[in-house]
């Protein structure tokens, strides 16, 4: 579902003193003439309302052709406990060069909702419509370190949303089987439910969750692509009789 509304990026940022962590920029804003190639062209930005004027930004991915991935901690209030009602939710492929869409739907994984852990922090939003772009591969049990890189609209850097981010960086032996870290990244809010991409095969291997260690780490973590995601995301498919290649 398209809407003719129009978004304006408003950052929550802006108050802080920024100087310091602006000089750090391992990121890179995507060219424009780049948006239109794979991976770019699958990921987007996320407005997420939470109501009386409050709202937060995510970033998502296609994994199917009418459904996302992005961090379960975007789709839901962990303070109300409960996930944003789906209407809540707009997203805007490589954000602000497409039209925006509503979800219909959203899946929330009952470990996420249960621990509330990194490893378990995904979900997939759905939505009426196929959406625009690639479909980006999921690799289940990528090898144990490699370098890769993150993708979102991070709220901060000099951009402060409204432009999407690449940061290269590397992972190591993966946490538990089902967590990795990535270092020599300093992208923070907003890039949130990005890909994590490894270099070589190109495929998905995690999504962005949360920063380790603070500003100065240059840490993000995120939940290890697996079997068990694979199965809910073709489980899914089937589901809604759709193909993921």
């Amino acid at each position: 579902m398209s809407s003719n509304i129009k978004f304006e990026v408003v950052s929550t940022k802006k108050e802080k003193n920024w100087d310091e962590y602006l000089s750090k920029q391992e990121g890179k804003t995507i060219p424009i003439k780049a948006l239109n190639k794979i991976p770019y062209n699958s990921i987007g930005k996320l407005f997420i309302y939470e109501g009386n004027g409050a709202h937060q930004f995510g970033s998502a991915f296609k994994v199917a052709p009418n459904i996302l991935m992005t961090a379960a901690h975007c789709l839901t209030n962990i303070v109300e406990e409960r996930a944003y009602y789906f209407n809540d939710i707009t997203y805007i492929p490589v954000f602000p060069h497409r039209e925006p869409c509503t979800a219909s739907q959203l899946v929330i994984p009952d470990t996420y909702i249960q621990h509330k852990h990194t490893q378990h922090d995904y979900g997939f939003i759905i939505f009426d419509t196929e959406l625009p772009g690639d479909i980006l591969q999921l690799e289940v049990a990528p090898p144990t370190d490699g370098s890769c890189y993150s993708i979102g609209y991070p709220d901060s850097y000099k951009y402060f949303g409204n432009k999407m981010v690449e940061a290269k960086g590397n992972y190591a032996k993966p946490y538990e089987e089902k967590m990795i870290v990535m270092s020599g990244i300093d992208m923070r809010s907003g890039c949130s439910g990005g890909p994590i991409i490894h270099d070589c095969s190109r495929k998905v291997i995690s999504l962005n969750s949360g920063n380790i260690g603070g500003l100065h780490k240059k840490q993000m973590s995120g939940p290890l692509m697996r079997a068990e995601i694979l199965t809910a995301l073709e489980q899914l498919t089937d589901k809604l009789s759709l193909s993921v290649t």
